[in-house]
């Protein structure tokens, strides 16, 4: 932690009076906030930072938004998913609304796959000339797509979260076209943000979008990692990740998540909230509705009055039930107002334990101070069967805990594993193994790609998709790869389009 601000930080006297924590009257940073301001952050400087997740890294995006409000400038947040997306607005509307937006409704646009609105629930005509719009990668691609992408955009800040999004199997291709669409129109600052980016990948998308890195390879506040399997523990702390300590569980514990949640709240200082990360929507409540009947005999208690005034629903009458136990379930099944009543429970101090989906582990700032998977494998529709989580999503989400500003001195995360699923499992504990980046922008997609950006609008002629996909990240790692092969790229793309066109 640093308690004194870098010299020509750049911060404005209402980001300082706003937008900055002190502790004593004194300014506190973390380590990566201290970097980024040293490296410009708050001085139009466009940079890649990554960091573990839980340093602070989200509020040199804030500093680089208040700043391009202050210039006049448009402000692009993007993120991964809805849920996110919505926490990002609400936080936003707190921090921008009144002190840099000058209370102006209008100015502030969330835009999801659901919907687009302003601070106020109205539709905005011009969405894209927001002063801050908040909205997930596809759906900014596709408001890019129905009215032009800019030809400059020399005026906007962009902030991308969670850019590692860039390597998904699935979501990655269009996540890669809009950041080359967006690097070729130019911006006045971009800001991106990772947590699990591996050091050859963060200096090679940081080269290809001409931007400064920001890097910081360890925790100020460590994650202790635990197996549990057959009566054993394989432990390993981002402390010392070299070392990997193996011992047994207590004899009144046993692999299972309900054991595991009777120890970390048996202890003298229990690691509250902890969350239950669970693979499906159905498993946050029966999890739960075990937990509690475990602990109290029941399953549920006293109805809470907390969804007084809500239309009921089979969500939020589970809930009433458990929320006097301290307990909470949270997944994509909860309406709006149902998520904003447990979410505050949990930033309030009011829960122990929710049992949650994923969502909840994308970027929103809670204090939880430990994390226990239920599982860490999803199933595979097309493959059928249950597949293991990648390496950076599984410590995306457990690293989650143990938040800096937060009181917890460390944070606990634990899995469990059976003799067959031991070998991949302990693959988690190898904390600096994470997976590279794998391109996708390939050839056998051309075709397909080609009519996409034609058919969208996102590209005006055929030069321009051979530029796009010919200037792509993945272009780029094919030159490194294979530069006689990517020769041929221009010629492939050429006649990807003829055919789109003939089609």
């Amino acid at each position: 932690m640093k308690t004194e601000l870098p010299n020509e930080h750049g911060l404005s006297d209402g980001s300082l009076r706003h937008l900055l924590f002190y502790q004593d009257g004194k300014p506190s940073l973390s380590d990566i906030q201290h970097q980024g301001l040293v490296a410009g952050v708050a001085r139009d400087t466009s940079m890649l930072v990554v960091s573990p997740t839980s340093t602070g890294k989200t509020q040199l995006a804030v500093w680089a938004i208040a700043k391009g409000i202050e210039n006049d400038c448009r402000t692009v947040y993007l993120v991964t998913h809805r849920a996110l997306a919505k926490q990002k607005f609400d936080d936003f509307k707190s921090l921008f609304l009144s002190n840099f937006l000058s209370g102006n409704p209008a100015s502030l646009v969330l835009a999801t796959g659901d919907s687009v609105e302003d601070s106020e629930g109205e539709f905005p005509p011009e969405p894209l000339k927001a002063s801050l719009l908040v909205a997930t990668y596809e759906k900014y691609l596709a408001m890019l797509s129905a009215s032009g992408v800019p030809r400059d955009m020399s005026n906007t800040v962009v902030v991308c979260d969670e850019i590692q999004l860039i390597g998904d199997k699935n979501r990655g291709q269009n996540v890669e076209i809009l950041l080359t669409l967006l690097r070729n129109a130019g911006w006045r600052q971009f800001v991106g943000l990772s947590a699990v980016l591996p050091s050859r990948d963060a200096h090679d998308l940081a080269d290809w979008l001409g931007v400064q890195l920001i890097m910081k390879a360890t925790r100020e506040k460590h994650l202790s990692y635990e197996c549990w399997s057959d009566g054993k523990v394989a432990q390993v702390k981002t402390g010392s990740p070299e070392v990997i300590n193996e011992s047994t569980l207590p004899s009144t514990s046993s692999s299972g998540v309900v054991s595991a949640l009777k120890l970390l709240l048996s202890g003298k200082k229990p690691p509250v909230p902890i969350i239950v990360f669970c693979m499906k929507k159905q498993d946050t409540y029966d999890l739960a509705e075990n937990f509690v009947k475990a602990v109290h005999g029941t399953s549920h208690g006293q109805l809470s009055l907390a969804f007084d005034g809500l239309p009921e629903t089979s969500a939020n009458t589970f809930l009433s039930g458990i929320l006097g136990y301290r307990v909470a379930s949270h997944s994509a099944d909860l309406t709006d107002e149902e998520r904003q009543i447990v979410e505050r429970h949990l930033a309030e101090g009011k829960l122990d334990v929710i049992f949650a989906t994923s969502t909840l582990a994308a970027g929103v700032n809670f204090p939880l101070g430990a994390a226990v998977f239920a599982s860490w494998a999803r199933w595979d529709k097309d493959r059928g069967e249950h597949i293991p989580i990648p390496t950076s999503e599984f410590h995306n989400m457990a690293g989650r805990v143990g938040r800096m500003g937060f009181q917890h001195d460390e944070g606990r995360v634990i899995f469990f594993a059976n003799s067959q699923e031991l070998r991949h499992a302990r693959t988690y504990l190898e904390l600096g193994a994470l997976p590279q980046i794998e391109p996708r922008i390939q050839p056998d997609r051309f075709n397909q790609l080609a009519l996409q950006l034609v058919a969208s609008g996102l590209c005006r002629d055929r030069d321009e998709v051979v530029r796009v996909i010919c200037e792509s990240f993945s272009a780029l790692r094919e030159q490194d790869r294979n530069s006689i092969a990517f020769q041929a790229w221009p010629r492939k793309v050429g006649e990807a389009v003829d055919g789109a066109i003939a089609s």
